[in-house]
């Protein structure tokens, strides 16, 4: 095993691996539905605000910054409908934000939470 050891510290050195981490059933953690929200800005220089809120909301799993008819892209990860509800009230409220378009995920054919290592 003292293989494997030093390449794990030579992957740790280089910053391949970013991380370690341990992945929740969030079924089992009762957050059984997964949004996708889109959003987008009439001003840029507003975003930074927006930034720091989505650093501040727990159930905002991801959040990237997208071309195209939106400027953002949110995975949302939370208990039920009612609490997305809550969530998208949130978000609206909002400096800038003037669109968003949300979509319920239904199922998951494949989540990978990681790139594989080639």
């Amino acid at each position: 095993m003292p293989a494997i050891s030093e390449r794990l510290k030579k992957l740790e050195a280089s910053g391949v691996i970013k991380q370690y981490t341990a992945i929740l059933n969030p079924e089992l953690m009762d957050k059984n539905l997964t949004a996708l929200v889109n959003l987008g800005f009439d001003n840029p220089s507003k975003a930074d605000a927006f930034k720091q809120f989505v650093l501040n909301e727990a159930d905002i799993k991801e959040c990237f910054y997208i071309t195209g008819d939106f400027d953002y892209c949110l995975k949302v990860v939370t208990h039920n409908t009612q609490t997305l509800e809550n969530l998208l009230t949130r978000i609206k409220e909002q400096a800038g934000v003037t669109k968003t378009q949300t979509i319920v995920v239904l199922s998951s054919i494949v989540d990978r939470p990681s790139v594989v290592l080639e």
